[in-house]
């Protein structure tokens, strides 16, 4: 009986073995998220999930400089940069990206030997709670796809969704034939064109916001913030000296910086600008910049959706201030002052 219970889970085992290797090739030749190839001969297209989407354009595009930061970078438009500052740039923004996630997947893009610049958003939000705490469900974050261990790969090639995403590319190469041309990530994450701005809008959808995360300040510990910008930023900085980093506090509006004081979050997020001025500083490949002391920006309210996320011509705007230095941090309370100062004199008509 034993020796036919071994002869049983033997050829089960087989069969599974069996069973998924088609599975594998279909997933591995029209690699679907681009894992490990650029897109050229199947029409592919790329996926809103970054979390997925991400590290296999980190590895298979082309570029010299990347964008990180959470929906505030969402926006840039690679042509931007590259008129304004010169830099060929991929955009591997996160939406509600943790500074976990943006260190790994700037590991990943570091791996290839292609970055000379980061264009980096620096959000409050991002640092809070433990160094390796997901910005989403830990479920929605796959760890084995910004590895370099070939053999968890499976893991890839045998996942549902992958093999949906294959069929469909499948079904698209059948309907069309062959792409013939690479895909064009000019737009990627770019959800501009399907937003409302204006300070009606902007309003109202913080007044929304504000109902929805009500004590959200508990969130928020400074021991914490600080031990993650040690992890996820300092550290990254530290170890590649051959990197210009452009580190920008992103400019939210005077309204989300009213929530925070409403909340206790303002005092705890001016104290972590203190911590990161004088860390930053020290560092000859950084260029840090305050737009929450761009009182053109922060008090004109129709530049925003919400409390937090600015348009188009915002983008291009600080775009161009980097290019020019301004608002650029030269000692550690320069702009701080004058963000905090704007914040305070403030009355909401």
């Amino acid at each position: 009986m034993k020796g036919r219970g071994k002869a049983v889970i033997k050829l089960i085992s087989m069969l599974i073995i069996v069973s998924a290797i088609p599975c594998m090739l279909l997933n591995y030749v029209i690699d679907p998220l681009q894992f490990y190839r650029r897109s050229y001969y199947f029409n592919n297209i790329l996926y809103p999930y970054q979390r997925f989407q991400n590290p296999g354009l980190a590895r298979t595009y082309n570029y010299d400089s990347i964008i990180l930061g959470t929906s505030m970078t969402e926006n840039f438009l690679p042509s931007d940069v590259k008129k304004i500052l010169g830099f060929d740039v991929l955009k591997l923004s996160i939406s509600a990206g943790s500074a976990y996630e943006q260190r790994r997947i700037f590991e990943v893009a570091e791996d290839t030997g292609k970055v000379k610049n980061v264009i980096w958003g620096i959000d409050l939000s991002s640092f809070r709670g433990e160094v390796t705490r997901k910005g989403s469900n830990e479920d929605e974050f796959p760890e084995y796809m910004y590895d370099s261990d070939f053999f968890n790969d499976y893991m890839y090639l045998l996942n549902d969704k992958t093999t949906e995403y294959s069929i469909n590319t499948l079904i698209r190469y059948i309907c069309s034939g062959p792409a013939k041309k690479y895909i064009n990530v000019e737009r990627y994450s770019f959800w501009y064109p399907y937003a409302d701005f204006g300070e009606a809008e902007m309003k109202a959808r913080g007044e929304v916001f504000e109902r929805n995360n009500e004590g959200m300040g508990r969130d928020y510990d400074i021991k914490e913030i600080i031990a993650s910008a040690e992890a996820n930023l300092i550290a990254v900085i530290e170890k590649n000296p051959e990197i210009d980093f452009y580190l920008y506090y992103t400019p939210a509006s005077v309204m989300r910086e009213l929530y925070f004081i409403k909340e206790g979050i303002y005092e705890i997020q001016t104290e972590f600008k203190q911590y990161l001025n004088e860390k930053l500083l020290k560092h000859d490949n950084v260029k840090l910049f305050d737009f929450q002391a761009a009182e053109e920006i922060v008090l004109d309210l129709s530049r925003y959706s919400d409390y937090s996320h600015y348009d188009l011509a915002t983008i291009r705007y600080v775009l161009e201030c980097m290019n020019e230095n301004r608002y650029l941090v030269t000692r550690e309370d320069q702009l701080l002052e004058q963000a905090v100062e704007i914040v305070k004199s403030y009355k909401y008509k």
